[in-house]
């Protein structure tokens, strides 16, 4: 267990409790936290059952993730590349073994997993949107997903923004898909906008959340220590800057 999974344990329990003045935060995401509460509350784990019960939940979201991956085999392989479709099929999955076991891991208690699995479930979408493949429902459920990344991690709100405009770029005939993408638009709002009003109330102005400006300083302004920096560089440098 990391300081960061304790967090999001505690945000969970807020939740469970409809505790929301204690469960909004600006910092923390409040997708994960929302999951591991569920989880937890559902089962109700004797504490010392807690810890592996968060790491079963992380597991199912690596299958989710998995899945995702199968989602996006299936509607964006390179169909001009000339590959076959099982070298295809083994490069993307090769790649996801390394993001999925070693950049993001199984073993660290952090949206990072849900991250990926969204990620990869709105690149399979895109892949529909290149075929000219999505009606009004499909633009609903790519939406949804990306607000869902969004609320899961701060930093999938800019690829959010990235991958709308790249629908409308990938469509075969633009004029008949930007209706279907203001539709996702507003599927993305419903599903972050009321978040994104917690939040700002909480802050007392319009804020998509607080981290980006914390680990601005952490990282550029060195106004004071980021988390876990003084782990040594030989013991784990990709994640001594671990952020939410």
């Amino acid at each position: 267990m990391n300081p960061d999974g304790v967090s999001y344990l505690d945000l969970g329990d807020a939740f469970v409790r409809g505790d929301l003045a204690q469960a909004v935060s600006a910092y923390w995401p409040s997708l994960y936290a929302f999951i591991l509460g569920a989880a937890v509350g559902l089962l109700r784990p004797a504490p010392a059952w807690e810890f592996p019960l968060v790491h079963a939940v992380n597991f199912l979201l690596y299958l989710g993730a998995l899945a995702s991956l199968e989602f996006l085999l299936a509607n964006a392989a390179p169909r001009a590349s000339g590959w076959p479709a099982w070298a295809w099929r083994a490069w993307g999955s090769a790649l996801f073994l390394v993001a999925a076991l070693h950049m993001v891991t199984l073993r660290f208690v952090t949206p990072d997993l849900l991250v990926l699995a969204l990620t990869l479930l709105a690149a399979g979408w895109l892949g529909r949107w290149a075929d000219g493949r999505v009606g009004p429902r499909e633009a609903v459920l790519f939406g949804a997903a990306l607000g869902a990344g969004a609320l899961a991690k701060a930093a999938a709100l800019p690829l959010a923004a990235l991958a709308l405009a790249l629908a409308l770029a990938a469509a075969p005939d633009r004029r008949r898909a930007a209706p279907r993408v203001l539709v996702a638009l507003a599927a993305f709002v419903v599903v972050t906008g009321l978040w994104v009003g917690a939040v700002s109330a909480r802050a007392g102005r319009l804020t998509l959340g607080e981290n980006a400006r914390l680990n601005y300083l952490w990282l550029v302004n060195r106004e004071y220590e980021p988390p876990m920096s003084e782990r040594q560089p030989e013991e784990s440098f990709d994640h001594q800057w671990m952020c939410p």
